[in-house]
C-alpha cells in the first residue's frame, strides 16, 4: 500500500508528522497494519483502531520513503480489496493538510 502514495511539501520545510488513518475496508482484528520505517522515526501503529502515525523531522521524500513500507494484510489471508484512508501531514512549520485516498487493487481479468 505504501508504494501507492507520495508526499509533497509546498516550499522546502520538513514534514514532521503523517497520521494515516483507515477509514473504509479496515476490520478489527482481521486487518494487520506493518510499517518498518528508517531510523529516526517514531512509529506508532494501532491494529485496533486503523491508526499509523509516523513522527519525526524530515524531508518529504523521507517520509515517503517510509512509508514505501507501509503493509496492510489479512490475518485470515483474504485479499484486502479496498481501502479508504485519511492522510494527515503536517509540516514543521505546524501547518497541516488533510485528504481521502481510495486505493483498489484491479483484479486481472483473465483471473475471474
Amino acid at each position: 500500500v505504501g508504494k501507492m502514495l507520495t508526499l509533497l511539501s509546498r516550499g522546502d520545510r520538513p514534514i514532521s508528522e503523517v497520521r494515516i488513518e483507515m477509514i473504509a475496508g479496515f476490520v478489527a482484528g482481521e486487518t494487520i497494519l506493518q510499517v518498518e520505517a528508517p531510523a529516526g522515526f517514531k512509529v506508532t501503529v494501532d491494529n485496533d483502531t486503523g491508526k499509523i502515525t509516523l513522527s519525526g523531522e524530515a524531508s518529504p521524500t523521507e517520509f515517503a520513503q517510509a512509508l514505501k513500507s507501509l503493509v496492510v494484510r489479512s490475518s485470515g489471508g483474504k485479499r484486502v480489496s479496498a481501502l479508504t484512508l485519511k492522510v494527515d501531514v503536517a509540516n514543521s512549520g505546524g501547518a497541516r493538510s488533510s485528504t481521502k485516498v481510495v486505493l483498489e487493487a484491479k483484479v486481472p481479468s483473465d483471473a475471474r
